[in-house]
């Protein structure tokens, strides 16, 4: 069974992992250009309103996105009824964190040019909300191509789309409207095609399991931990420096944070297999280093 898992860990990883270097390497290259159109300035303004509001994700309760793949995982015959029950529980955090968002956003010393361009991208947070709860329904049938797919489509839109607008003279506000149109129709596929899999029942709530309750939480914190680290230094940047300052930054620092892409990618892809393995019992705890 160890032999079996790492081949379906290596495949699922491939997946992630090609889809990721070619959604990444668009992104690179959209970045540079855009960065170069909008200049200094305005690229800093966009990597302001990127890094606050990507804040207020995991109030969207992330952590209930991560126990849908582990009990997924364990038997996928359960998935539908399990994502039916705590559909809208996620739906309604999901909405908290927009309304969250724009409550602080209201209190920051921002001009009203961003605080406006705040209040636009927020609802990203609704999309990237479900797109996080569908994304277990591909990672716990070990359907990475799904992913590597929706990926690179999501890329690929805004940077071509967004290269478009800003060549016939638009601006930032086009760029933050396209970034915000890609994540919805990403989001949108991820649905469509998780019904291949699942059968979801929108209206079903019969209460999160007791034994969910710390796991959620502190898978949840984790992913709060990861993004704060991640967006400080431009929020800090944004509130003690100009926003030229903020985009000679953060570009570099964006390009070198691509590189933990790969990391999340090979995780994501050992995760399902390591889960069914260790159900079964066939992982053995001297193991758990190897695979780590």
């Amino acid at each position: 069974m160890n032999s079996e898992l790492i081949k379906q860990g290596i495949k699922n990883s491939t997946y992630l992992t090609l889809g990721n270097i070619l959604a990444q390497l668009i992104t690179i290259v959209g970045f540079l250009y855009i960065a170069r159109i909008l200049g200094a300035g305005e690229f800093g303004k966009y990597s302001t309103v990127i890094s606050f509001v990507s804040l207020f994700a995991f109030i969207s309760l992330t952590g209930l996105d991560r126990v849908l793949l582990i009990q997924g995982s364990k038997d996928l015959s359960q998935m539908s009824e399990f994502m039916s029950e705590n559909f809208n529980l996620k739906l309604l955090f999901t909405l908290l964190s927009v309304i969250i968002c724009l409550s602080v956003s209201y209190f920051m010393p921002y001009n009203h040019e961003l605080l406006f361009l705040i209040l636009i991208f927020s609802f990203s947070l609704f999309f990237t909300g479900l797109m996080g709860y569908f994304a277990p329904v591909f990672q716990a049938h070990e359907r990475m191509e799904y992913i590597s797919f929706f990926r690179v489509f999501r890329n690929l839109f805004f940077t071509v789309i967004s290269i478009i607008f800003l060549y016939f003279g638009y601006g930032l506000l086009q760029v933050i409207l396209i970034s915000l149109l890609a994540t919805f129709l990403t989001s949108y596929f991820y649905y469509i095609y998780s019904k291949s899999f699942v059968n979801l029942k929108i209206g079903i709530y019969n209460g999160i399991k007791s034994d969910y309750y710390k796991p959620i939480i502190i898978f949840s914190v984790l992913g709060l931990v990861t993004t704060f680290s991640q967006s400080f230094d431009i929020i800090f940047l944004s509130l003690f420096a100009t926003s030229v300052e903020v985009g000679l930054y953060s570009l570099p620092y964006s390009l070198v944070l691509k590189g933990v892409m790969i990391r999340n990618t090979l995780s994501i892809g050992f995760a399902p297999t390591t889960i069914k393995a260790i159900k079964e019992g066939d992982l053995k705890s001297k193991n758990y280093f190897v695979f780590s």
